[in-house]
């Protein structure tokens, strides 16, 4: 039998342990609740580093694609000097720079290029959208975009994009502005038709107007008038006109056009013939269901997918004074300096050029001729009169 002594010298160590492993479990616990806090605020800390630097990445993305495309609307054909400025010019962001992880420039406009550095264009066929089956000059630009934060958040983002140059002569039919057909007797016409403004679509009485490939417009397509405010009842422009749906014909109604022509209106919606006149088009709610159901998207205007003008490049490269006829005309004297004006004329793209002009200067000072070797005068061919022989 064991005294009252020994018995609490045995009770007084367990106490110890006991208060031992409490303590340890405690701090356990109280560095388990520090480690889950400090993970919590830093992945708090990164996600916010990386919202940040995926913000920056993406305001990036958009101003360089909105560059772009202020350059293409300002410059058919832009030179490589002018595209390799795009990416000089970085959105300025408070705490964000454009940096790769390699030390490079985040902030990257890439695209194929010849040998002096101009974009290269590649013969493609257009696989969808307004101008699809046809034959384009495609040119492929990558835009990339590295945005890194003070903390070292990173962020890439990349888009691809494309320009397209159609050649114009794969339409039928090209309108620069307007557009009417409104013929008396039947009329067949099997190319693409496109009007760059607004396409009247009228036949005279018992006629038809048959348009059997597909039909764009930028502007309006009516059907309710012809191009000078005229009624289709005033003159007997009843007939029919019919339009390929893609797998056939099918005649479109007077009350289809995609709006009505009512002519000049005043602010305050009076008839009035002066400069603080508006054209007004109502527009046909049904139009869509017309055009992209009816048609197969056969018969389409801006609101249908035409989202922009095809102009003629001569039109914006040259000096301003420049119209489409100038495609068919020689350059003018010194238009070498401007080799993408030059390019787009016929007269660069001929084998042969026959060249008549009243002075030999006005041949010589033109590009594309060789001034080692001087112009025929034709006057000196002529053939003299001889006396006639006894």
């Amino acid at each position: 039998m064991k005294s009252p002594r020994s018995r609490l010298t045995s009770e007084s160590g367990i106490a110890l342990l006991t208060s031992l492993l409490l303590m340890m479990l405690i701090l356990s616990l109280s560095a388990g609740f520090i480690f889950l806090v400090t993970s919590g605020q830093q992945m708090t800390g990164l996600s916010n580093g990386q919202t940040r630097a995926f913000y920056g990445a993406e305001a990036g993305m958009e101003k360089m694609t909105a560059d772009l495309g202020t350059l293409f609307d300002n410059t058919y054909s832009p030179s490589a000097a002018q595209l390799n400025q795009i990416p000089q010019t970085p959105p300025s962001l408070s705490g964000i720079k454009y940096l790769a992880t390699d030390g490079t420039s985040g902030y990257q406009l890439d695209y194929p290029k010849d040998s002096n550095g101009k974009p290269v264009a590649t013969n493609q066929t257009i696989k969808s959208g307004p101008w699809g089956g046809m034959t384009g000059l495609i040119t492929p630009y990558t835009l990339t975009v590295t945005a890194r934060t003070e903390s070292n958040n990173e962020v890439m983002l990349r888009r691809t994009t494309q320009t397209v140059g159609i050649p114009a002569f794969q339409f039928g039919i090209f309108c620069g502005v307007d557009c009417s057909f409104h013929a008396g007797p039947d009329f067949n016409f099997g190319g693409r038709v496109h009007a760059n403004r607004n396409l009247y679509l009228a036949e005279g009485s018992a006629g038809t107007l048959t348009l059997s490939d597909k039909v764009t417009a930028y502007g309006e397509i009516f059907r309710t008038n012809i191009a000078n405010g005229q009624t289709l009842a005033a003159n007997n422009w009843t007939g029919t006109v019919n339009i390929n749906t893609g797998t056939g014909l099918r005649s479109l109604g007077t009350t289809e056009g995609s709006a009505t022509y009512t002519g000049y209106l005043q602010n305050g919606g009076q008839n009035c013939a002066g400069q603080t006149c508006t054209w007004q088009y109502p527009a046909n709610n049904g139009w869509p269901t017309v055009s992209q159901t009816s048609y197969n998207s056969n018969l389409i205007n801006h609101r249908t997918g035409v989202t922009q003008k095809l102009q003629l490049p001569i039109e914006v490269l040259s000096n301003g004074q420049a119209n489409p006829v100038d495609l068919l005309r020689r350059p003018t004297q010194g238009e070498g300096a401007n080799p993408d004006v030059l390019g787009e004329r016929y007269f660069a793209q001929a084998s042969m050029k026959i060249l008549l002009s009243d002075q030999a200067s006005d041949i010589m000072q033109l590009s594309c001729v060789d001034t080692t070797k001087q112009p025929v005068d034709l006057s000196t061919l002529a053939v003299s009169k001889v006396a006639p022989v006894n």
